[in-house]
């Protein structure tokens, strides 16, 4: 029988797990879609991602991460560029003679 040291059996249970988590704390999420904390919490505040509020703890769904990935991914071009409907709307229309 071939003997399993205790890192590589810990790595690889960690690993398992994360293919099946359901929900994952702040960091994880953040580090997931590649932002900071802080980030990942303005997007929460501004409605644009949901997390589940618990007494001590704030939980992402996994599902809901990748979901909101792909919709970003979607609404982007290939630049990475925001498309016309997300441009900013603050900017004052030029006309003509200005």
């Amino acid at each position: 029988m071939e003997a399993i040291d205790s890192q590589s059996f810990f790595r690889d249970a960690t690993n398992a797990f994360d293919d099946v988590a359901i929900c994952v704390r702040r960091n994880k999420a953040a580090k997931m879609l590649a932002l900071s904390v802080s980030t990942l919490d303005r997007l929460v505040k501004a409605g644009e991602l949901t997390c589940l509020k618990l007494p001590g703890c704030v939980l992402f769904r996994v599902d809901t991460l990748r979901a909101w990935a792909s919709d970003k991914e979607s609404r982007d071009d290939a630049g990475g560029k925001a498309s016309a409907s997300q441009t900013n709307t603050n900017s004052k229309p030029t006309t003509q003679g200005d």
